[in-house]
């Protein structure tokens, strides 16, 4: 009998590696929070996989040559034109770092952020653009439809919406 106890509890001590140590590795990976969902000559720079429809986590992404689409989970879709660095942050927020991006943000992904070096955009629903300048000291936002909300850091907020432009 005690033999058959032991060889139960081997048996036993194997399934709960078989089930727990898979369940632990998938549920330590990062989740996705967009894919590319196209690119044309796009030369990137960044540890995460570029090809056209990768998964991408949070992180750093630096697009050197071309144009790509991001689609993130939330329903917005990004374009970088390059040279453009942006961290992506989760499926409702993004930073960008320097270059030029284009947002189209279904209704799904309202209150999507945009972070830039001295403020940030909240999203109601849109097509809009950002655009760094070289010296990354200046955003410029432009509204082709729709509403944003943006935030300077020392504190003013002002709303743009259709065709409207402004410099932060």
């Amino acid at each position: 009998i005690k033999q058959s106890n032991k060889f139960y509890t081997l048996i036993a001590a194997v399934a709960a590696l078989f089930i727990f140590v898979p369940a632990f590795l998938f549920l330590s990976q990062p989740s996705s929070i967009a894919i590319i969902k196209s690119s044309e000559y796009a030369g990137w720079e960044s540890s995460q996989a570029t090809l056209e429809g990768s998964e991408l986590h949070a992180g750093t992404l630096d697009l050197k040559t071309g144009v790509a689409t991001l689609a993130f989970k939330s329903g917005a879709d990004l374009t970088l034109e390059a040279p453009a660095k942006i961290e992506l942050i989760s499926a409702m927020e993004v930073k960008l770092i320097s270059g030029n991006i284009s947002m189209y943000v279904r209704e799904s992904a309202q209150g999507f952020r945009v972070n830039t070096p001295n403020g940030y955009a909240i999203d109601h629903g849109t097509r809009f653009s950002v655009s760094i300048s070289e010296d990354k000291k200046t955003a410029d936002f432009k509204v082709l439809e729709g509403e944003i909300s943006l935030h300077h850091d020392l504190g003013d907020v002002k709303h743009l919406s259709d065709a409207q432009a402004l410099q932060m």
